[in-house]
């Protein structure tokens, strides 16, 4: 079985990104991204709820 190796690992500031740069067969070399998007939302609410993650309220 052909082992891969992960050669780096990156966090990105943009809410949740982290990139992998891997290796198999010391040749080949694979990216994976893994994304979390994130929608900001501005509307009206009640000031006694609490804030919802995401929104600028």
């Amino acid at each position: 079985m052909e082992e891969i190796i992960i050669e780096e690992v990156m966090f990105w500031m943009d809410g949740g990104t982290i990139t992998l740069r891997m290796t198999k067969e010391e040749s080949i070399l694979y990216e994976v991204e893994f994304v979390q998007k994130m929608s900001l939302e501005k509307g009206i609410r009640d000031p006694e709820d609490k804030p919802i993650p995401g929104s600028l309220l």
